[in-house]
């Protein structure tokens, strides 16, 4: 689902980003494809051929091994600016 207008659109909170000049920040902001995830949904799998970097600029998400029998095991709770 494709982000608001009126939400903000920005890196300045990402943690691994915070030594870019303010304009380095803004070149990559623009090249951003922004999304908003509904809560529950799975952004990728393991063995998925994804080659993205995400950012979580907004909200939380959690890193989680689905057995085989169905249960799952969580690795990390993810939030803004991880």
């Amino acid at each position: 689902m494709a982000l608001r207008a009126a939400e903000a659109r920005s890196l300045s909170g990402i943690a691994i980003l915070e030594g870019l000049e303010d304009a380095a920040r803004r070149r990559l902001e623009e090249r951003c494809q922004w999304r908003r995830i509904p809560a529950g949904q799975t952004i990728l799998e393991r063995g998925s051929p994804c080659r993205e970097v995400l950012f979580i600029a907004a909200g939380a998400g959690n890193i989680v091994n689905l057995l085989a029998c169905g249960r799952e095991i969580g690795y990390a709770n993810l939030r803004a600016g991880d």
